[in-house]
Order: C-alpha cells, then structure tokens, then sequence
C-alpha cells in the first residue's frame, strides 16, 4: 500500500525497519508501519465524512436554490456525494493490504467489511503488533 503523501509515508517505512537490528523485529516494525497507515486511511475517510458531508449539503442546497427553484439539485447533489464517498470508502478499504499476507484485509470473496477485526484471508487480528494475533 502506497499513500501519496510525498515522502512522509518513505521516512516513517525507514525509520521504522532501520532501527531494528534483527529480522524478528524488523518483522514487528513491518506491522507497526502498515498498521499506522491503516489509521492514517481511517482518519482521512472520517475528516471527509464530518467535512465533506455538511460542505456536499450546503453546496446541494446552494445549487438547488440557485439554479433550479427546488429540491431537484439537492436530491441529485446528495446521491452523487453519497456514490462518490461509497467508492472512495471501498477504494481505500482494497487499498489496504494484510501485513501477514497481504490480502486486502477487509474484502473476503468480493465482499467488503469495513468494520472487520480479523483479516478475512489469515485470521490476523487488526493492530496485532507482530504475527500472532
């Protein structure tokens, strides 16, 4: 998984398995990093829910009243915002791949769940520090 954030994400991975001096703990420094990307996806997908949500109303109601005197812009402005965050949401969710065995943690035979604690494919608990959860 790749954030495009320049090279915030680079010099986290780096610092990361630099430090460790054997492989066990470089091991643990790899679930360490992705599970701290994983976080950085669920806040970006909650800073768009609670920001985008009121700005897509506003922006809705402003156009409706605007441009066509009723509730029709509003209707189509919310169903697009809802569709555009729903594939954002699930993009972002296949994006995410399982430290253990690289799947995407939360899709299990084309399915998403999102609020999944267990990789569908391995069984790795979400956040496990090393391998063993």
């Amino acid at each position: 998984m790749r954030l495009h954030c320049g090279n915030i994400e680079l010099h986290y991975r780096e610092k990361y398995m630099a430090d460790a001096p054997n492989e066990r703990e470089k091991e643990e420094a790899r679930y360490v990093v992705s599970w701290h990307e994983y976080r950085i996806i669920r806040r970006q997908v909650v800073l768009i829910l609670i920001v985008g949500t009121p700005c897509a109303i506003a922006l809705s109601l402003w156009i409706s009243e605007r441009f066509y005197h009723s509730p029709i812009g509003f209707l189509w402005g919310g169903g697009g915002w809802l569709l555009t965050f729903g594939m954002y949401i699930t993009t972002r969710c296949q994006i995410f791949k399982c430290p253990r065995c690289s799947q995407p943690f939360f899709i299990r035979y084309g399915l998403v769940n999102a609020s999944a604690d267990r990789c569908g494919h391995c069984g790795l608990r979400k956040y496990a520090p090393n391998g063993d959860g």
